[in-house]
């Protein structure tokens, strides 16, 4: 919650897309009512609380320690940056120091940054356009990648997120919840950017 709220307030102000979007993922991480309160509780106490984000990124590395959870709870925390569709430079240069605080390469802040800010097309076939960069985004591809370098990009994003292996490791079932719907994109991507290259 507390790293969060570091994300939300590093432009100096909080949105309510952003209070909503963090609101959402602490529901879904506990039923328990008095959890969630001292979640939220962590969350605004943290907004105005002076320590820096590697303070609380040390504290996810010790609780959590697993790669594949780091990168899910930084999946999390960009999907509270973009909740506002903006990214500003501050949010931006926060993000850019959190993947290797977590224990993450800067290819994962690459990714994510594509990935939630993909560029808007503006012609008349934007939504057709957009779905199929988009798409790409979420493969880590481009374009111009050939189809066994996105064969095996896909490969490696349907086993790093695949929710078996990280129910397998003991991760905690939202963040199983959390990449059951990333893998869903992945393949959903996938299947996208099969049809429109007319891979078999």
């Amino acid at each position: 919650a507390a790293l969060l709220a570091k994300i939300a307030k590093a432009d100096g102000k909080v949105s309510r897309s952003e209070v909503e979007t963090a609101r959402k993922f602490l529901r879904k991480l506990t039923n328990d009512e008095v959890e969630y309160q001292k979640c939220a509780k962590a969350f605004n106490k943290a907004k105005d609380d002076k320590r820096d984000i590697a303070y609380y990124a040390q504290i996810i590395v010790k609780i959590i320690g697993s790669e594949d959870a780091c990168l899910l709870i930084y999946e999390v925390v960009w999907s509270v940056a973009a909740a506002d569709a903006k990214l500003d430079p501050a949010e931006d240069r926060m993000l850019k120091l959190l993947a290797p605080l977590l224990g993450l390469t800067l290819e994962s802040y690459t990714y994510f940054k594509r990935l939630f800010f993909a560029k808007r097309q503006t012609s008349s076939c934007a939504n057709s356009t957009l779905e199929i960069e988009k798409a790409y985004a979420i493969l880590g591809c481009n374009p111009s990648d050939s189809d066994e370098e996105l064969k095996s990009a896909y490969r490696k994003h349907a086993m790093k997120y695949h929710p078996d292996r990280l129910q397998a490791k003991g991760m905690s079932d939202e963040l199983v919840r959390q990449a059951t719907q990333t893998m869903a994109d992945i393949n959903r991507a996938w299947e996208i950017v099969k049809s429109k290259r007319g891979i078999s």
